[in-house]
């Protein structure tokens, strides 16, 4: 009877330590889909910012090349 409790005793104990280290493992996955959920975001400000400066380059270089087709 003895082992009995020890070995119902030792096959809890691995459960409850199944069931921390799982824990904290899904608590890392929620750790790192909300820090990609955050670059997601970052990435979108970005595109949006570089088509800007894109379309700003672009502009410039029109005016500059009509400025160098105007006579002085």
């Amino acid at each position: 009877m003895r082992w009995l409790l020890i070995d119902l005793g030792l096959v809890l104990l691995t459960f409850v330590l199944l069931v921390a280290l799982a824990l904290r493992v899904w608590g890392k996955v929620r750790q790192v889909n909300h820090e990609a959920a955050e670059l997601r975001g970052r990435l979108s400000t970005l595109t949006e910012e570089t088509a800007t400066l894109a379309a700003r380059l672009d502009a410039a270089e029109v005016a500059e090349r009509l400025n160098g087709r105007i006579p002085a």
